[in-house]
C-alpha cells in the first residue's frame, strides 16, 4: 500500500494509517483498498496534499450513485469543516455508505452522521443534536421523547452521546435502521425508483 500511495502521490501516512482503521471498521479487503486508492489517486482533481475536491468526488462517485444531489449532500456531511475537499478515508467511508445496505453500511452511515453533527469535535452529541438526528427518522418526535432517547443512549451519564453510544442506540431500534440510512441519504428510495423504470 505504501508503494501504491507513493506511486499515486497520495500521502503515505494518510493512506496507510487510515487504511488500517478503515479495514478494522469496514472489513475492507486489501485488494479492494488498493483499487479504491488507485481510483482516488488517479483523479485529476486530487491535490498534491492528497485531497479530493467536490468536483473530483462527484466524478468518482458517479459510478456508485447517479443522483448528484445525494452525492453533494454526502460530500457536505463528510467535509464538515467546509474546506471543499476530503481525504482518502472520507472517500472510502462514502463508498461504503453508498454500497452497504447491511450492518457495516448502516454503521458507516451512522458514523458519518455522528461526525457531521459533532462539529466542534468533542466526540459527543448534545441532547439537541441527537434529537435533530432522530427527527429525521421520526419527524413527530417530541422534546420529551427526545430526552428519553438521550437518557437511554447516554449510558455513562456524561451529558453527551458518544459514537459508540449513538450506534448502540440506533441498533437497539433495529427495525428502524434502514430508515436512518434513507432519511440521511435518500438512496434506497432513489435506487428503487431507478429499478422500477422500464
Amino acid at each position: 500500500m505504501m508503494a501504491k500511495a507513493r506511486q499515486l502521490h497520495v500521502p503515505v501516512d494518510q493512506a496507510v494509517v487510515n487504511l488500517r482503521d478503515i479495514r478494522k471498521v469496514m472489513d475492507l479487503s486489501l485488494d479492494d483498498a488498493k483499487k479504491l486508492l488507485e481510483r482516488f489517486g488517479k483523479s485529476k482533481f486530487m491535490s498534491k496534499d492528497g485531497h479530493l475536491s467536490e468536483e473530483g468526488f462527484l466524478e468518482l462517485m458517479g459510478e456508485e450513485c447517479k443522483d448528484r444531489e445525494h452525492l453533494k449532500r454526502l460530500f457536505v456531511m463528510v467535509d464538515k469543516e467546509g474546506h471543499g475537499w476530503i481525504d482518502f478515508r472520507d472517500y472510502v467511508l462514502c463508498v461504503t455508505v453508498l454500497n452497504g445496505g447491511d450492518k457495516k453500511g448502516i454503521d458507516s452511515a451512522l458514523e458519518l452522521t455522528f461526525k457531521s453533527l459533532d462539529v466542534d469535535g468533542r466526540g459527543g452529541l448534545s441532547e439537541e443534536q441527537l434529537r435533530g438526528v432522530l427527527r429525521m427518522v421520526w419527524p413527530e418526535l417530541s422534546v420529551v421523547e427526545g430526552k428519553q432517547f438521550f437518557d437511554e443512549a447516554d449510558t455513562n451519564k456524561d451529558g453527551m452521546v458518544s459514537l459508540e453510544e449513538f450506534t448502540v442506540l440506533c441498533h437497539s431500534h433495529e427495525s428502524d435502521l434502514p430508515k436512518f440510512r434513507d432519511a440521511l441519504f435518500g438512496l434506497h428510495a432513489n435506487e428503487e425508483a431507478e429499478r422500477g423504470k422500464p
